[in-house]
């Protein structure tokens, strides 16, 4: 069965789960709670089905949905925890050369204009990059930046089409918001020369933006294709990231690309870091279809893998890894890092520790190498195969349940139920994490929630 049949077999059996789920009760002194429900109005006119990390400033968080809104092509969203206030900021339309459906994080400069994604829609209807700019007034006003597929090779948009990842900037692994004018890095999980999906670059001169690939790639057992998570760029602006297919096995790949002197008008090297499942077993114990990396001090690379691992399941349920460069052999062949398993998921049956992680845009990974993250089935709640949950796995190695999805409201979950591939979680000072799931909720239409883990 290949990966796209096996989600949406996942996603089916979480449907199941929902409708036949039943509440449980949370154990100890954390707790949770809904802070906003979509799609409590006919015509889901606040969103549906949140799906990007929520971006914290201050109290705010920030979001998107992929559908619902005025137009149902999903909004931009701001959650305010002073005053406990959900806005909808922008709706995105469905219609003419309007970006619809954004994916992936968003990224903030300093001025609070938003930036992010889209993967349908634009002048070409290949994606597009936008910019939601903050008025003086309060209000907001939306613009696009780029739009892809604007050159063609026959039916293949060689400068990269469908993003469904955020965009990264010089600065960003240090905390630094955008500055608004430098580069924006991000790929394109289709497009390229060979229609593999693409690493693209984008410069602001004279007002207007235009586009650069840097990397388009190969799709070959030497390469990888299908990049749809967030590159991570260090603070010497390599580029480093995930693909979902290719490489030796076409189980995914980790790559870096290294810029030449001027980020803009040299060429970048890539290098492939790891092959995951290169040994061409069944199971791919190291991991099958890596994303959201983040590196450490040291240099290391930190990851969930969607499936792999020494799980109950067939195929795996999934891993969490740390790759170092160890000088380690793949087939015969040196000069690859090494891969260091750091959880297996569902290592007992009912996979109450959670199963598939959501592989989100990046882990969210503590000052003291704690990684937490969700998972797409398992957990307690709900009934089998259950409804998701969040995780802890501690720099020691050893994995925790915070909460179950799926503990309320009976068949209806109004807690949230499930996690959708590229969410991901925030952090505030206090140790509260914030998160969404795109399911569950109102009884009615089930378009998920925004909510609040306190510990």
């Amino acid at each position: 069965m290949n990966l796209h049949s096996r989600i949406s077999g996942a996603w089916a059996l979480a449907a199941a789960a929902l409708a036949f789920g039943a509440a449980l009760s949370p154990a100890g002194a954390s707790t949770h709670t809904v802070l906003h429900t979509f799609c409590t109005s006919s015509g889901c006119p606040d969103g549906s089905s949140p799906g990007s990390p929520l971006l914290k400033n201050a109290a705010k968080y920030y979001g998107t949905t992929t559908g619902g809104g005025a137009h149902g092509g999903g909004v931009i969203y701001r959650y305010d925890t002073n005053n406990s206030t959900y806005t909808d900021l922008y709706d995105f339309c469905v219609t003419g050369s309007c970006p619809n459906t954004p994916m992936g994080n968003l990224i903030r400069d300093s001025n609070g204009n938003l930036y992010g994604t889209a993967q349908f829609g634009g002048a070409n209807s290949g994606g597009a990059v936008w910019e939601l700019v903050k008025n003086g007034n309060g209000t907001w006003t939306f613009q696009t930046l780029y739009s892809f597929c604007a050159t063609t090779s026959g039916s293949i948009c060689t400068d990269g089409n469908k993003p469904q990842a955020g965009l990264t900037y010089a600065g960003q692994s240090g905390g630094s918001n955008y500055d608004g004018t430098s580069l924006l890095f991000g790929t394109t999980a289709g497009g390229g020369s060979t229609d593999n999906g693409a690493v693209f670059a984008l410069q602001l001169s004279g007002g207007t933006w235009s586009e650069k690939v840097i990397h388009s790639f190969a799709g070959q057992s030497s390469d990888g294709r299908f990049p749809n998570s967030t590159m991570w760029m260090d603070s010497s602006n390599n580029l480093w990231g995930t693909t979902k297919l290719g490489g030796e096995d076409n189980k995914g790949i980790a790559f870096e690309l290294v810029p030449g002197a001027d980020l803009w008008n040299n060429a970048w090297t890539e290098t492939v870091l790891y092959n995951f499942c290169y040994t061409n077993v069944t199971k791919c114990p190291d991991g099958e279809d890596p994303a959201g990396i983040v590196l450490d001090g040291s240099g290391n690379i930190y990851g969930e893998t969607r499936f792999g691992g020494n799980g109950q399941g067939t195929t795996g349920e999934g891993v969490v890894f740390k790759l170092n460069n160890g000088n380690c052999s793949e087939n015969g062949t040196s000069g690859f890092w090494c891969n260091t398993v750091l959880y297996n998921f569902c290592p007992n049956s009912g996979c109450q520790d959670g199963e598939f992680p959501t592989i989100g845009e990046t882990i969210l990974r503590d000052g003291s190498g704690n990684i937490y993250g969700t998972t797409l089935l398992g957990g307690t709640g709900g009934s089998s195969p259950y409804n998701g949950a969040i995780y802890k796995l501690t720099s020691g190695g050893s994995e925790s349940v915070l909460y179950s999805f799926c503990q309320t409201g009976g068949t209806n979950c109004t807690d949230g139920a499930l996690t959708a591939n590229g969410s991901g979680l925030a952090m505030d000072g206090s140790g509260n994490i914030f998160g969404t799931n795109p399911s569950g909720g109102d009884a009615t239409n089930q378009a998920g929630v925004v909510y609040e883990w306190t510990p």
